[in-house]
Order: C-alpha cells, then sequence, then structure tokens
C-alpha cells in the first residue's frame, strides 16, 4: 500500500494521455483560451459599447486605461488589499497551527469547523460584519455608543478596505490553517523524538524544528493568498459596491467591472481586464522561472535565521494562555457568523427591537422576495458545473499521478494561471464571445462558462487530497495485466473517490457563491441566489431579519453538501 509509482511505458502509451486530457484542455479552450481571444479583439474597439459601427482604433482604449489616474489607484488599493489579506491569513492560520498541534486526538474535531466556513458565501459574510458595524443599527456600534460615548464604525469610508482585509483575512485563514496544521503533523517523528531527548523546550522546538519543517509552506501559501485575495472581487463589492463608498474600495478587479459594465464602456473594460490578464501572466511566469532559485535562498535564509540553539523559554502559564484564548477566538470565527445569522433571523425588527421567535422573516423571505426559485436556480448551475468540473479533472489528476511526459511543468504552468487570474478578466472573456447567445438557455450558457472557471480548481484540489490517500500497489495490478481502462474506472476512481467528493463540495462551494457569472452572462431574468440576495443587501432599506435570513439559506445547500459527504466518509476522512 506504498505511493504509487509512473506506471510502465510499455503497457500504457502516451497517445493515451493526449486522449485522458483531451475533455479538459477542451473545457478550458472553449471557456478561457477563446473567449480571451475574443475579449482581446473587442477590445480594440472604442465606444460607449461594442456593436459592428463602433470605432476601430486598436491602442485607443489602452491609451486611455494606462493615462487614467484611477487605474494605478485601483492598482495600489488591490496590492494593500492582496498584501494585507494574504498576511493576515497566514498570520492567524500560523497561529492556530501552533497552538493546536498538541491537540492531536481532537485534529479532526477541530477541522470540521475550519471546513464549514467555505460553506458562507463572502455576501453573507459581508451581511454579518454590516450588521454589527451598521452606524445606526449596528450591535457593536451601539456597544461602542454606550461604553465610550462615541459611535465608532469600520464602515467608515477611510476604514472599508482595511475592513476587507479583516474580512477575507477571518474567512479564508481556515485554508492556511490546515495547510499548516498537516505541515507540522508530517514532520518526521524522527526528529521530534531527537528533539525531545534534547531536552529542548517549546521555543526552541519552534525556532529549531517546527519553523524551518514548514518554511516553505508558508512562503508558498503567502505568495499564493495574495494573488487570490488581490483577485478578488466579490467582497469589496458587496462591502461597499453600491454606496458613496465604491471609491474606497475600487481594487483593479472592481475597476474592470466598473468601466465595463456599470459605464457601459465596454472596449475600456475589456482592455482593463487585458491589461490585468498580462499583469498576472507575466507575474506568474517571472515567478514560475525564479521558484528554484527563491527556493535555494529561503532554504538558505531559513538555515541561517531559523536553525539556531535559540535559549527561548516560552512559560507553561503563558502556553496554556495563548492555547486556551486561539481555542476561544478559532471557534467565535468559525461558529460565530452560524450563531449571528440565525439568532438575527428569528426576530423581523433585530437589532433595533427583539419581539422574541418568530418566523417572520423566513414567510417575508420565500413570499415577497421570491428567494426560494432564486435558490434552486443556484442549485442547478452548482450542482452541474461542479459535476462536469469533476469529471473533466478526474482523468487529468489520473495522468498527471502515473504518467512522465515533457510538457508536464507546462501543464502545471496552464493550472496556476487559470486559478491565479483574476476571475473578473474570465468573465469579461466568456461575456465577449457567450454573453450575445440568447439562443443558448441561461442556465446551461452560465453553468458551461462556470464549468470552465472551476475545472482548474477541481484538479488542484484534487491532487492535493489525493496525496494522503492509500492506494493499492499499482505494480501488482500491472502484474494481474489490469488494462488501463479498467484500472481507471474500477480501481483509481474507486480509490479517490473520498478527494474527488472534498473537489466537488470546494467546486461546488465556488459557483454557489458566485455573482460575476451569472449577473454578466445570464439573461435578466436569471437570478440566482446570489443576485437576489445582493437585491436585499444593497437595497434601498435593509430589512435585516430578512437579510439574516437569506444568510441562513443560502449556507445551508454547501453546509448540507459537506455535512453529507463527511457522514459518507466519516472512516476515511482522516486521510482526506
Amino acid at each position: 500500500m506504498g505511493a504509487p509509482s509512473h506506471l510502465p511505458k510499455p503497457a500504457w502509451e502516451s497517445p493515451r494521455v493526449i486522449l485522458l486530457m483531451a475533455p479538459f484542455f477542451l473545457t478550458l479552450l472553449l471557456f478561457l483560451v477563446i473567449p480571451a481571444i475574443s475579449n482581446l479583439y473587442w477590445s480594440f474597439f472604442s465606444g460607449p459599447s461594442v456593436a459592428p459601427l463602433s470605432d476601430f482604433q486598436p491602442s485607443h482604449n489602452y491609451f486611455d486605461i494606462v493615462a487614467d489616474a484611477s487605474f494605478w489607484s485601483s492598482l495600489l488599493k488591490g496590492l494593500f488589499y492582496g498584501s494585507l489579506g494574504a498576511i493576515l491569513q497566514i498570520g492567524l492560520g500560523l497561529l492556530f497551527a501552533l497552538a493546536f498541534q498538541r491537540y492531536e486526538a481532537y485534529r479532526i474535531t477541530i477541522y470540521i469547523p475550519a471546513l464549514f466556513l467555505i460553506a458562507i458565501p463572502p455576501a453573507a459574510y459581508v451581511a454579518g460584519v454590516r450588521i454589527l458595524f451598521d452606524s445606526t443599527d449596528g450591535l457593536l456600534s451601539g456597544v461602542s455608543q454606550e461604553l465610550f460615548g462615541t459611535n465608532f464604525s469600520l464602515l467608515a469610508s477611510h476604514r472599508v478596505l482595511l475592513l476587507g482585509s479583516i474580512i477575507t483575512a477571518t474567512q479564508y485563514f481556515p485554508i492556511s490553517y490546515l495547510l499548516f496544521a498537516e505541515g507540522i503533523r508530517q514532520i518526521p517523528a524522527s526528529l521530534t523524538n531527537q528533539a525531545e531527548l534534547d531536552n529542548l523546550t517549546y521555543g526552541q522546538k519552534l525556532i529549531v524544528l517546527i519553523l524551518p519543517s514548514i518554511f516553505m509552506s508558508i512562503i508558498a501559501a503567502l505568495l499564493i493568498r495574495f494573488a487570490i485575495t488581490f483577485g478578488k472581487f466579490d467582497t469589496l463589492y458587496f462591502l461597499a459596491g453600491s454606496s458613496a463608498m465604491y471609491q474606497q474600495v475600487e481594487t483593479t478587479p472592481l475597476f474592470v467591472f466598473n468601466e465595463g459594465y456599470q459605464k457601459g464602456s465596454l472596449g475600456r473594460g475589456f482592455a482593463a481586464s487585458n491589461l490585468l490578464l498580462c499583469l498576472f501572466l507575466t507575474s506568474i511566469i517571472a515567478f514560475s522561472n525564479r521558484a528554484e532559485c527563491l527556493k535555494r535562498h529561503f532554504k538558505r535564509l531559513a538555515a541561517k535565521r531559523l536553525l539556531c540553539r535559540s535559549r527561548i523559554v516560552v512559560p507553561a502559564a503563558l502556553s496554556t494562555f495563548v492555547r486556551w484564548t486561539s481555542l476561544a477566538v478559532f471557534i467565535l470565527l468559525t461558529a460565530g457568523p452560524f450563531i449571528l445569522f440565525l439568532g438575527s433571523s428569528i426576530s423581523p425588527n433585530f437589532p433595533r427591537t427583539y419581539g422574541g421567535f418568530s418566523l417572520e422573516s423566513y414567510h417575508l423571505l420565500f413570499g415577497d422576495y421570491s428567494f426560494g426559485s432564486a435558490v434552486s436556480e443556484s442549485i442547478v448551475i452548482s450542482t452541474i458545473s461542479a459535476f462536469a468540473a469533476v469529471i473533466c479533472a478526474m482523468p487529468v489528476v489520473f495522468v498527471l499521478r502515473f504518467y512522465s511526459f515533457p510538457s508536464r511543468n507546462l501543464v502545471n504552468l496552464v493550472f496556476a494561471i487559470a486559478y491565479l487570474v483574476p476571475s473578473v478578466v474570465w468573465v469579461f472573456a466568456s461575456r465577449s464571445l457567450y454573453g450575445g447567445m440568447d439562443y443558448i438557455h441561461e442556465t446551461i450558457r452560465v453553468s458551461a462558462c462556470l464549468m470552465g472557471f472551476v475545472s482548474p480548481l477541481a484538479v488542484l484540489y484534487s491532487r492535493a487530497a489525493e496525496r494522503s490517500v492509500l492506494f493499492p500497489d499499482v505494480a501488482q495490478c500491472t502484474r494481474e495485466a489490469i488494462s488501463a481502462t479498467r484500472f481507471f474506472f474500477s480501481v483509481y476512481i474507486s480509490g479517490y473517490r473520498t478527494s474527488f467528493g472534498l473537489a466537488f463540495i470546494f467546486c461546488f462551494s465556488a459557483v454557489w457563491a458566485d455573482y460575476l457569472y451569472s449577473s454578466l452572462l445570464g439573461a435578466p431574468e436569471l437570478r440566482t441566489g446570489i443576485i437576489a440576495f445582493q437585491e436585499i443587501l444593497h437595497g434601498a432599506v435593509v430589512p435585516w431579519g430578512v437579510l439574516m435570513a437569506a444568510a441562513v439559506v443560502i449556507c445551508m445547500p454547501v453546509a448540507l453538501v459537506l455535512l453529507i459527504y463527511l457522514l459518507a466518509t466519516h472512516k476515511r476522512f482522516d486521510n482526506a
């Protein structure tokens, strides 16, 4: 039951590799590459909209964007938002991983709340923050008024970008925590035993053993989380997208959205999205070329700065205090949003007044706001997109695990580009080609485009999860003369069903929380759950009880899917 080796070349020929990877790359071609080319073409047309009668001026839009001070201002805001958000995410994840490393017996119990945070769409998270810090009705703003005589609100215009960074960090830190916790858990037992024999204190083990062991994971996670946070659209848009504070949070993805959609200047929007794409492509390629050099440099840095016989002594009382405080904060961050949503939804006038337990908010939600049909539409789109993405990803993960081929690094680079480039780029690319195809049903059109967007995610999540799953010995299967087709369907898929199930959940949650594809590609009658939620959140008057009831409802489908997965795989979850 060891790690499988590459399958013998004479048995399974290389043309089979092309056949297995063809569906995935066809998906990327149809929904990422060809739309991106179309995006480039339409960026050469100027005017208030893109139409056959628009002026063909190849460089006009690009010169306008480059000369626009707001574009560079949005870039600086994005760098601040991405940097601070990534640092906070990594810091929280590392803090909890170090604090909980002694709770090995309760590891799965701690992991589960972290996983359940993916069930909360950013729109709902922002709604929870707004009900806490709203200047008029906010719970914490009211407490500040009572205690200090001043209404302190993080929703003030000069703090809103900082608040967005904090929201992003508190929602996505579990990803870093799970990575670091597994890295610490996989430190070789021989090194841990040697540290015990040397009577090293906790501070010494931290500097001599733990931090050097996960140093490269910290650096890699910091860079990846920066790229992903920089490209995020939804959190900042839902926080201040339809208010006077929009300029304060207008990072580059929001600038692209504003130019191409809200102002109706599609040519400028296409040009701005192409500039953003070039920026990310240049950064990813430059980093990939320097990755090995940076890796060696970081290892030397770790050896010089961290691998030393430090005499730092952490008092036992301080260590215990940090662990219990960290556990309390962790529970607050993971369970707090669900408690807030549920508690605030049982009274329609909450937080102004509390009239006792009532389901009136839910009656209003499914009656006056027709929320049920929107949620049903989201379930259909999310299921179709996630299922199709995982089906396309299965043979790709299979090939990457069992085959060696010359272009392997190029394939990994394609995954990185498709995953790290901001989604607003792919949305505008898809809009330029598929947005006008009204003869295709909007549900099918949006589902197909979203499948192209989340297919790289399905590959990456599957590859990350399948590394810890025990797998039948490939050599034994080869000796038994099992054909490649039979091996793939009867052995491989069965052996990795836990990993593919987890990838489906992550893809489902990504599609479920999507606002851009549904709003920009769908017909006006396409109303998904997030679009309906956004209408309530950005309405002229915010009914807080109804909004919190909507938050509970849009969290339930992903939470139920995750719960079903955990119950079905509880015996194998420890390996997933």
